[in-house]
């Protein structure tokens, strides 16, 4: 996962915490980057990560310091990155070189370096960033489109000056001694009525915000008072395309319904195969997958056999469960595709307490039961792999 941390501040002050505060602040996240653990002071800033380390464990540490390339008087570019790019060589061998490791980190900061943020529209991945340049004071915060990786933000004034505080989960934010913990009474009463923990870029938490999936948040620190800019992602315009009525109409009244049902399983299965193929090659490390024998879960580790060979499974489940609960059709699919499978039984008493052991951890509530049973299933699986593939939410879509 990573986890990453900045601590800003406007105008060319320092910041006003030091790095023994900023270190206890990123650590924090220690359970999102076991691996390893970076501090840098650049300029007006503090900039901190934890890592876990999946793309050239021993050449990817960070933050991550790249020279000017494009833009000399912009200076270095200090890059803190949570998540993964799947079409690294695609992206690496079109820039220009040379590389120092192998990591996708270096792609994404010379990347940067180069196009600035309309460089992450040639990105695929899922990721997180936050991008500073010490020398002119520009803040790059930036999410994927899809909002799987969490980057939150917040700013507060301390000893007549500003700060910008970005993080990966709330409890990072809230160690600033100047972050007021207090809660956003909307998103609290959104919580209670749908268990939602954010209510567009709101959280539970008053004054700290979200970056909405997609979205990209640019900060000029260079003078007393931050000055903000705000775009998202293009790629989110074309989600939806317009369609043509006329084609829609022709489907519905049956015509062409047979071809358009036939396109649109060749092309949603060539999707999921090449994207479970990009993910297992993406990595360094062993890979796995969560298999809970519903649809999504078993396609993708058939896929996962097909790209590359032997699968090794989790399934989390009832101490006692029937004959037609998960256990039984996740050992149905392992066995059809020769898994090396394994279930981890989650009873009420590690249920009871690891609910607000997670919430303590996670400074949220969380949103569905089920979180439980995948933080034991990644727990179990931590010792075997580094990678741990998932269907979530998508039976319906594949039925």
């Amino acid at each position: 996962m990573c986890g990453i941390l900045i601590v800003a501040a406007a105008g060319g002050r320092p910041p006003s915490v030091d790095e023994r505060t900023v270190c206890r602040m990123r650590d924090r996240l220690i359970h999102r980057g076991p691996d390893g653990a970076g501090l840098r002071r650049a300029g007006s800033a503090l900039v901190g990560h934890r890592r876990l380390a999946i793309v050239d464990p021993a050449g990817g540490d960070q933050p991550w310091v790249e020279p000017p390339i494009a833009r000399p008087a912009e200076g270095p570019l200090v890059l803190a990155y949570n998540g993964e790019l799947y079409e690294t060589e695609e992206l690496r061998r079109s820039l220009p070189g040379p590389f120092r490791s192998r990591c996708d980190t270096e792609v994404l900061a010379r990347l940067l370096q180069i196009e600035g943020a309309a460089g992450l529209d040639r990105v695929r991945g899922m990721f997180a960033v936050a991008a500073w340049w010490p020398r002119t004071g520009r803040l790059l915060l930036a999410r994927d489109p899809l909002g799987i990786k969490p980057l939150l933000w917040t700013s507060v004034e301390v000893d007549g000056g500003v700060e910008i505080i970005a993080g990966s989960e709330p409890a990072a934010l809230l160690d600033h001694p100047a972050v007021r913990v207090e809660p956003d009474w909307v998103t609290l009463s959104s919580y209670l009525s749908t268990i939602r923990v954010t209510l567009d870029d709101r959280t539970m938490y008053a004054g700290i915000r979200t970056l909405r999936p997609g979205e990209r948040i640019e900060f000029d620190l260079s003078g007393a008072v931050p000055r903000r800019r705000h775009a998202m992602d293009p790629r989110l315009a074309s989600i939806w395309p317009d369609r043509d009525p006329e084609s829609i109409a022709r489907v519905v009244a049956g015509e062409a319904a047979e071809s358009a049902e036939q396109a649109a399983t060749d092309t949603m299965r060539r999707i999921v195969a090449d994207s479970v193929r990009r993910h297992a090659a993406a990595a360094d490390v062993p890979v796995g997958a969560m298999l809970s024998g519903g649809l999504d879960s078993s396609i993708i580790c058939r896929e996962l056999r097909d790209a590359g060979g032997p699968v090794t499974s989790w399934c989390a489940t009832g101490p006692e469960e029937d004959a037609g609960g998960d256990g039984a059709h996740a050992a149905m699919m392992a066995a059809a595709i020769d898994a090396d499978h394994h279930r981890v039984s989650v009873d009420r008493e590690r249920f009871r307490e690891r609910w607000p052991w997670m919430i303590q951890r996670l400074g949220l509530p969380l949103g569905t039961p089920n979180e439980v049973a995948i933080h034991a299933v990644a727990e179990s699986a931590r010792d075997r792999v580094g990678v741990l593939l998932s269907g979530e939410g998508a039976d319906e879509l594949m039925a």
